[in-house]
């Protein structure tokens, strides 16, 4: 089953009225970010929405689910960081493992 349109359109509405959201993904980011251009979202929509994408090993570790799967997961994630801490510039996110993860994403910071 395709992500629901709009969950993408609520995901670009928070980043919208709060660029530093992108954050409380953590290492979820680059494959969320991917995700949104390819629903058809852009810079028009959102100016983090660039071709920074710097970390192939961040998307690797979460490949074997499916777009579904995984939105599922990057939004509890996100979820969860949003509700333990305001991120600040780099203050850490944590990946599956735990391990401190830090994110700077410069087509938005």
């Amino acid at each position: 089953m395709p992500v629901p349109d709009q969950l993408y359109a609520n995901v670009v509405q928070f980043l919208q009225a709060q660029p530093n959201y992108y954050r409380h993904f953590g290492p979820d980011w680059w494959r969320v970010k991917r995700l949104l251009k390819q629903a058809g979202y852009s810079r028009a929509q959102f100016h983090g929405l660039g071709d920074n994408f710097p970390d192939p090993l961040a998307e690797a570790a979460t490949a074997e689910l499916s777009d579904e799967e995984f939105v599922q997961t990057a939004l509890a994630r996100q979820r969860e960081n949003a509700e333990l801490r305001f991120m600040l510039p780099h203050q850490p996110s944590f990946d599956n493992d735990g391990a401190a993860y830090y994110l700077v994403d410069s087509d938005v910071e």
